[in-house]
């Protein structure tokens, strides 16, 4: 068995710490008619075609919808929503439809729905294979980290693309099918939609984890076009001054960049350094 797959119950307590610190929000006051606590970051769009913004509120409770001071739409969920992410019409209603994250494992965790109905479009199970007591290796649900809506596919539909537990899953926009998987060697956080950079007319992914390398993955087929490892490990001290068993330093955020003709994103990590990245080859520049 690949020892790529092997998820202990201590490395999942990790993982949730770490991801816990990468993405607790700061601001938890909602407005009167909404209950729960903010639990993700605020996405605002036109919704309803009438030219203003509505505002996406993912919250403990659920998602809700508010148009100036007014809840116009309430999506309860079975646990918090921690992001959002908004692709085409599929409903046929002309408004755009809202894709979740939810902190569950025992319920689909990614999950698409109508935004004027609230009517759940599809939902998408990322599991993969991992290690428990007593169960012994068994598929099960992972923790969604991030997600990215982006067309990899080429029919005009944005599509999804999610990090869970060690994998990045690419995820049909109009059905909610697989269309691929890449398995990392440890938790991955980060995935972000860059320019094409195979040249083969689809856009690419870049994706960060705990294990502190940086990887470009084709849209297309989910292929590794290049990784960088960025950060090295960390061994912290005793009460005895001795060195601790080392840690991995995770890649934490990855935001790319206009940088003339030029494919860069800055990219941030658990060593406290930010980096202008090459996303061409992932050369640190």
């Amino acid at each position: 068995m690949d020892a790529a797959l092997a998820i202990l119950p201590g490395d999942q307590q990790r993982a949730a710490q770490t991801a816990q610190l990468a993405t607790t929000p700061s601001v938890r006051t909602l407005n009167v008619g909404m209950s729960g606590s903010i639990t993700g970051e605020l996405v605002g769009a036109d919704l309803t075609g009438d030219g203003d913004t509505e505002v996406l509120f993912p919250t403990s409770a659920g998602l809700y919808i508010l148009s100036g001071s007014d809840v116009i739409l309430h999506i309860p969920t079975s646990s918090a929503v921690t992001g959002i992410a908004l692709v085409d019409d599929l409903s046929g209603n002309e408004a755009p439809e809202v894709v979740l994250v939810v902190g569950d494992v025992f319920f689909p965790n990614v999950r698409a729905y109508d935004t004027a109905t609230g009517e759940k479009l599809w939902d998408y199970v990322p599991a993969q294979e991992v290690f428990i007591d007593n169960l012994m290796w068994t598929e099960q649900q992972t923790q969604t980290y991030d997600l990215e809506a982006v067309d990899l596919n080429s029919d005009e539909i944005l599509d999804i693309a999610v990090t869970s537990g060690y994998l990045v899953h690419a995820i049909d926009g109009r059905s909610g099918d697989r269309l691929w998987t890449f398995e990392a060697l440890d938790n991955v956080w980060k995935v972000v939609a860059a320019p094409d950079i195979d040249g083969d007319g689809v856009a690419d992914l870049v994706v960060g984890g705990q294990d502190g390398v940086l990887r470009a993955l084709s849209g297309s087929d989910g292929t590794r076009l290049w990784e960088r490892k960025l950060v090295g490990s960390y061994a912290p001290l005793d009460e005895e001054g001795e060195r601790k068993q080392s840690v991995d330093r995770s890649v934490f955020d990855i935001l790319p960049v206009d940088n003339g003709s030029d494919r860069a994103a800055i990219v941030t990590a658990e060593d406290g350094t930010a980096r202008l990245i090459d996303l061409d080859d992932g050369t640190v520049v």
